[in-house]
């Protein structure tokens, strides 16, 4: 059975709903003191045609854009995108850059995977390293260690290691970001491949206690939307609307209007039109909490 995005998503919120141990508070700048629920070793995957998640509450639909685009752009600068300057900001030990920003790392190590799968297509050595050795004492250590690209029966399927995810708020964001790598790279192989299974490892998942109420299983999954499938002859188009989205301010403008227009372009992107999933009395084609994290 095809997963959507949504599915293993709201899958993985269900898993640690049912089986999450508590766990003390950490120092780190993301976990800010707050107790979490926490599975360990937990694996999820999902097909990556379908890569956007449509019905978490309050997502900023800018910084959905902005992080893939940052990232394939090879970047660690706040000023790079407004989105990502209003987000990551509070993660910077300068004002000016963020640590552990998979930008340059990708960027340096992006030839090389695309070199091992030209030169063989069934290759296992297309490997990626986020994580860098020793790190310092800094507000943000890179979340993904490695991810690992397979391609295998005419798709390039993505295996993603992570020490820590945060599902409640940073890994919707993080599952389109991983497709959005992969699509980078497979638009640039000799043999053309379609987008396969993204499949993501996490040493930690975990869901922090004041996101717990906010996470409703059964109201999150009224709010899925359908979408037309992501391919890889759509990339190009899909990658420039990602970069239009990503570069708009919305210093001047209303906020909440610019992020239900992200989201229709969002949902729209691969063509088509979008609407509530399964059925059309479940309300309008705009998403009930879309709202800014």
């Amino acid at each position: 059975m095809t997963k959507t995005a949504d599915e293993a998503w709201l899958k993985t919120v269900d898993d640690i709903k049912n089986w999450g141990q508590p766990v003390e508070p950490q120092k780190s700048t993301g976990a800010k003191g707050r107790v979490s629920f926490e599975i360990l070793n937990h694996t999820l995957s999902f097909d990556m045609k379908w890569p956007v998640v449509t019905c978490k509450p309050n997502t900023s639909w800018l910084y959905m854009a902005a992080e893939p685009m940052w990232v394939l752009d090879g970047s660690a600068n706040l000023n790079h995108f407004p989105e990502i300057y209003r987000i990551q900001l509070p993660y910077s030990d300068n004002g000016v850059t963020v640590y552990g920003a998979y930008g340059p790392r990708y960027k340096l190590q992006k030839q090389n995977v695309i070199d091992r799968l030209n030169n063989d297509i069934n290759t296992r050595q297309a490997i990626m390293v986020l994580w860098r050795r020793n790190p310092p004492i800094m507000k943000d250590i890179a979340c993904t260690t490695s991810l690992q690209w397979l391609v295998r029966n005419g798709e390039i399927n993505t295996i993603v290691n992570m020490r820590s995810s945060d599902v409640g708020l940073g890994l919707p964001y993080d599952m389109l970001t991983f497709v959005c790598m992969t699509a980078d790279i497979a638009s640039k192989l000799t043999e053309p491949v379609e987008l396969g299974k993204c499949y993501i490892n996490a040493g930690s998942r975990h869901i922090y206690e004041d996101q717990w109420d906010g996470l409703n299983i059964s109201e999150m999954q009224f709010n899925q939307y359908i979408y037309p499938a992501w391919s890889m002859w759509k990339w190009p188009a899909i990658q420039q609307t990602l970069k239009k989205m990503a570069a708009i301010n919305t210093a001047t403008l209303n906020r909440l209007d610019i992020q239900m227009e992200a989201f229709k372009w969002m949902m729209e992107i691969s063509g088509g039109k979008t609407n509530p999933r399964d059925n059309d009395d479940k309300g309008s084609t705009t998403p009930s909490t879309t709202g800014d994290v």
